[in-house]
């Protein structure tokens, strides 16, 4: 089974499509321009203010820091600069992170088990106006990438012409979609107008992945219509997913540490641990190391050598357990409701947190004796980009100056199989001589 080739742009004006993946803990946009007559092309947004690494990342946290006045002082890659923390504190910032999740419907099946309590919003700041403002800020980042990337002209020559693809999880209906319109509106995205309310596309997150798994040529059993394939969302807030497995261990490092010196450092041992030792944990009797302080920090009695915390992996399991017990019982479910007509064959593991090796050994264990197969797409595409690597390993282009009263910028530019020329950014560096 493969999607069948993208028809060529219909619109008589020159536009873009823009689409927002605002994620529990990380956003990506993508975009692509859109020409009469012409197959349009699906490019990711790589660059972000003040992202570390340049074109390094597609994805921004999903983070807003705010004043005591409700105003934005820090979003997406700007929650990453170095010392953020310490001037939010100083300046008496409050960091909303997991928003998304306080939009999502009261009553789902998965919320019942085991739920932790959500990081509360700010003070007087609904959600949709949270969602403003981060789409606010997503739509800055695509301007000044597109006119970075493509040239001011090609940005004039869209923007009072784009399309918005808004994702969300599958559970989600009516109300959810409404509040995202809310929100696009408060953004200035579009105005209440039925004409530009049309201009609003929602995909549910479960359909972007099944396409994400066909664009990359993955071909599984049951493709042929004789069986079914289910796709698991694994994202940072589902099935009790990455965040629930953050909150629990920071739940046990507050009981670890109560009492003692330590008991301040828990924000760092947890932030640690989302940040690595999450996605390293592997097997159960390998216990983990998470550096927090100096290395002249011991404590025998609460497992902390050299500034490190021990876990054992008892304990880490003990994290990670019911998430990975909701993705197992979730596509048992699943396929008893289509094994008589409709067998599942395939699962596609989708998500951030289907990164993690520790849930896909488990889901595997569980779900392959039914005769299903666990596949985790995000690996299949890395060996897809490396293939490409191999197979373009040598491209001629030209170098741009851009020449402005303060600073001067590069491009590069080449021609692509097609025949277009193609921009793409480039980085001046200075070398004392």
């Amino acid at each position: 089974m493969t999607l069948p080739r993208r028809a060529k742009y219909s619109g008589s004006t020159r536009g873009l499509a823009l689409a927002f993946d605002i994620g529990t803990t990380f956003s990506g946009i993508s975009y692509s321009i859109l020409d009469p007559g012409r197959v349009s092309e699906i490019r990711p947004i790589t660059r972000y203010p003040c992202q570390e690494h340049v074109g390094g990342d597609m994805k921004v946290p999903t983070v807003v820091y705010y004043d005591h006045l409700g105003k934005p002082r820090a979003i997406g890659a700007e929650a990453l600069k170095e010392g953020i923390e310490v001037e939010a504190e100083e300046q008496g910032w409050v960091k909303s992170h997991w928003f998304k999740l306080h939009l999502r419907p009261k009553s789902t099946t998965w919320r019942a088990r085991d739920e932790e309590p959500l990081p509360p919003l700010p003070p007087n700041k609904p959600i949709e106006h949270i969602f403003a403002d981060f789409m606010a800020y997503l739509y800055r980042c695509s301007e000044d990438f597109i006119a970075q990337t493509h040239g001011e002209v090609t940005w004039k020559s869209v923007q009072k012409n784009i399309y918005y693809i808004l994702t969300h999880p599958n559970g989600w209906g009516g109300p959810q979609q409404a509040g995202m319109r809310r929100a696009a509106v408060l953004a200035g995205l579009v105005s209440e107008s039925a004409e530009d309310q049309s201009r609003i596309t929602f995909v549910t997150e479960g359909e972007a992945s099944l396409h994400y798994c066909l664009l990359n040529g993955l071909t599984v059993d049951g493709m042929d219509g004789t069986a079914g394939i289910t796709i698991v969302d694994a994202g940072g807030g589902y099935y009790q997913g990455a965040v629930f497995v953050t909150r629990r261990a920071e739940v046990h490092f507050n009981n670890a540490l109560a009492g003692t010196k330590y008991r301040q450092d828990v924000p760092t041992i947890t932030n640690a641990f989302d940040k690595s030792a999450k996605h390293v944990f592997r097997k159960v009797d390998e216990p983990l190391q998470i550096r927090f302080a100096s290395p002249s920090e011991n404590d025998a009695a609460l497992n902390i050598r050299s500034g490190r915390i021990i876990v054992d992996g008892i304990t880490l399991a003990q994290f990670f357990e019911p998430s990975v017990s909701c993705v197992v019982d979730a596509i048992k479910v699943q396929n008893g409701n289509l094994k008589s007509h409709c067998p599942i064959k395939s699962a596609f593991l989708v998500g951030g947190f289907s990164a993690s090796d520790w849930l896909y050994d488990q889901v595997r264990e569980a779900i392959e004796p039914l005769g299903i197969s666990v596949l985790r797409p995000d690996t299949h595409r890395v060996k897809y980009s490396e293939r490409l690597k191999k197979l373009y390993c040598e491209i001629t282009f030209d170098v741009i100056l851009l020449f402005g009263l303060t600073e001067l910028q590069a491009q590069i530019a080449f021609v692509d199989s097609s025949g277009e020329e193609k921009r793409g950014p480039a980085q001046v560096v200075y070398e004392k001589v």
